[in-house]
């Protein structure tokens, strides 16, 4: 301190702040007020920096401390505010939040951040109230359009939080995708598609630049079966944050893509590699046999569960794990980029099913197991899955809960077989309630071991699962079960896909009414039973 002047000792503290050195700031400050004690003023910058290292409680007493200094201390109150919030103190930050208002007058920033403590309160109305009074003393406060159409969506004013949309592209330079999903994730789940469609759209053309909002509608257009823009939208996929986990292959060697196009193939090695959940892989393994109807040698890099089970894959040459070293290919192309490269549209959905089937082997010695299991009166031999991988944004809607289930105990004529895995999903630890499960699955290795099994079934009834996919590429009778709002895949109507023609599909008529598609399910299966004594 002796070296600094007062004001030279303050600039430093807020360099190192700045650059995220907390400690050091800190005890420049406690310095400042070991020598000069009760200063409002460093009292509140040594609170900022506390708070900044999420040590809230310490900042909150310091906040306090400088303001019973200076009870109009405005800054004092509004770090305050955010000290609280940050603790999940709301009432105390819109307590604090209105004082600083109280003594420093009207500042956009101050309105947003009162109408976001409101609105985690719940109190929407009066959230909406400062966030539109924050908008109209600065047009251009981003954030606050966010937090507005949250608001107006939680409250059900739904044409109010479009009109606030269409206000935030007209104002706003820069639209961030993510203040738009809670309006158009909203659209989605009331089974507004075309309206949530018009929203991406509108920001897509306010900034081509915002590739998460053009993955949203790449979204929307294939779930509207509009194939041709969707796929082609989707390839940006790969500039979107959500999708860093995912690693991409040299975009210079990637097949069917511009402007490379589609170079002969013909005693070529293309590799088709994983890019995404299980389903997907099983979902588009099909198009290796149009790879090979090229005349190219088709490799495979996929999730080791599923390794086995690609081998039998139509047009598939060789498959290799993740992390297994590769052989040397001439080109490459990601799962999800075949739709786009073969031109699909739904009157062309590559179909020849079935393009999987079960080892021999594996299906001979699951078949004896099947055939010592009870019962020994005739029955229809169903399989049955009902919760998938609950790392999936849409897992808490598509997966069931098995008590949901009971209404198929009821079914005379069958014997249900459990093709459920368990996983971290807590929906998948639990067995249905009243319904008898034979249960192999603990003996199940990989995907194989459960293509083998269900080889031997009559009908499989699943969520949407990856045991759907696996199921309608061996050609097997498959009932799917979806949400109200279903996966891209399966678009918004009809009981029939062109994915899988032995597919049928059992859709929700209202969100979360499970018990409806349940009961749909057990009156079908009852004319399907052979008829008991």
């Amino acid at each position: 301190m002796a070296q600094f002047t007062l004001q030279q000792a303050i600039d430093h503290a807020e360099q190192l702040r700045s650059r995220g050195d907390f400690i050091e700031a800190e005890k420049i400050y406690r310095q400042i007020l070991a020598q000069k004690p009760n200063q409002p003023f460093i009292l509140n910058r040594l609170g900022i920096c506390l708070g900044e290292a999420t040590r809230y409680a310490e900042a909150i007493e310091l906040f306090l401390q400088a303001i019973a200094l200076d009870p109009k201390y405005a800054d004092a109150w509004a770090n305050l505010s955010l000290a609280r919030e940050r603790s999940d103190d709301l009432d105390g930050a819109i307590d604090a939040r209105l004082k600083a208002i109280e003594f420093s007058g009207d500042s956009a920033d101050a309105h947003h951040r009162l109408g976001t403590c409101l609105g985690k309160k719940g109190d929407f109305k009066l959230a909406i109230e400062h966030l539109r009074r924050a908008i109209q003393l600065n047009p251009r406060i981003g954030g606050a359009y966010h937090d507005l159409q949250l608001a107006l969506v939680r409250d059900g004013q739904l044409e109010a939080a479009e009109e606030a949309v269409f206000q935030q592209i007209r104002n706003v330079s820069k639209v961030n995708a993510d203040s738009i999903r809670p309006l158009a994730d909203r659209m989605k789940s009331i089974g507004q598609f075309d309206r949530a469609t018009d929203l991406w759209e509108k920001i897509v053309a306010a900034d081509p630049l915002c590739h998460e909002a053009r993955g949203d509608l790449a979204m929307c257009l294939i779930t509207l079966g509009d194939y041709e823009n969707g796929w082609r939208l989707y390839e940006t996929r790969w500039d979107c944050d959500t999708f860093s986990e995912n690693t991409r292959r040299d975009p210079n060697r990637q097949w069917g893509r511009d402007p490379i196009g589609k170079p002969d193939l013909a005693g070529r090695t293309i590799l088709i590699y994983s890019e995404q959940g299980i389903g997907d892989m099983i979902m588009f393994a099909r198009y290796a046999a149009l790879l090979e109807q090229r005349g190219a040698r088709v490799i495979v890099e996929c999730r080791w569960p599923i390794k086995a089970l690609l081998e039998g894959c139509t047009g598939v040459r060789l498959v290799y794990a993740s992390g297994e070293t590769l052989p040397k290919y001439d080109w490459h192309i990601p799962m999800l980029s075949l739709p786009l490269a073969f031109e699909t549209r739904l009157d062309t959905v590559p179909a020849n099913i079935p393009y999987l089937k079960a080892e021999p082997m594996r299906r001979e010695r699951w078949g004896r197991r099947i055939a010592a299991a009870p019962p020994s009166h005739p029955s229809l031999r169903i399989g049955l899955t009902w919760a998938g991988n609950p790392k999936h944004k849409n897992d808490a809607r598509r997966s069931i809960h098995p008590d949901l289930l009971t209404p198929l105990a009821e079914v005379q004529g069958v014997t249900f077989f459990s093709l459920q895995k368990a996983n971290e999903n807590e929906k998948a630890a639990q067995q249905p309630d009243r319904l008898e499960l034979i249960d192999f699955t603990a003996s199940f290795y990989d995907f194989a071991d459960t293509a083998a099994l269900i080889d031997h079934l009559d009908l499989v009834i699943c969520a949407d699962t990856a045991v759907a996919h696996l199921a309608g590429a061996m050609g097997k009778e498959v009932w799917t079960l979806l949400p109200y709002v279903p996966d891209f895949r399966w678009g918004l109507s009809g009981d029939r896909t062109p994915w899988y023609p032995t597919m049928r599909l059992f859709r929700q008529s209202r969100a979360d009414d499970w018990e409806e598609v349940i009961h749909k399910v057990a009156q079908e299966l009852k004319t399907r039973a052979p008829a008991q004594d």
